[in-house]
């Protein structure tokens, strides 16, 4: 695919990510490959397989975070990097990744950079400024041991 298809994919996806409800499944379905990887770096933990993406978008749907606005977008034939902000009021439910109960309003930039095989995004590799994220929401930070 070209820079620019790519460019579009992902803007696909991140629109989708935002508006609840079966049509972003089916447009998440169509974009990720069903083996994705999508790490979660600030975290250490991977999403294995889009069921498992989807899921855990699912569950940011219904806790009311987050949205997504893109800042700005980088592509070439291959690879898509994006920077956004995660955004919104987390209403309750658990801190994924973590655990525990978490609420607040979210204002955080990130950075994902996303692999583009055959019109599918099979890799995806997410950036998030953890501190300012626990901050916000109003979980105490892990201290190192």
């Amino acid at each position: 695919m070209t820079a620019q298809q790519n460019i579009r994919l992902l803007r696909d996806l991140f629109l989708a990510m935002d508006k609840p409800g079966p049509e972003s499944e089916k447009t998440m379905e169509r974009i990720l490959d069903e083996n994705i990887a999508w790490i979660e770096i600030p975290w250490g933990k991977t999403l294995h397989g889009r069921d498992q993406v989807i899921a855990t978008v699912k569950h940011t749907w219904d806790t009311g975070i987050p949205s997504h606005p893109l800042e700005n977008v980088f592509a070439d034939n291959e690879w898509v990097c994006v920077e956004y902000i995660l955004a919104g009021t987390k209403t309750g439910g658990e801190m994924l990744f973590r655990g525990g109960e978490a609420r607040g309003r979210l204002n955080v930039p990130a950075t994902s950079v996303f692999h583009v095989h055959d019109g599918k995004v099979d890799l995806a590799r997410e950036y998030i400024d953890l501190l300012t994220l626990q901050q916000q929401l109003g979980v105490e930070p892990k201290t190192a041991s």
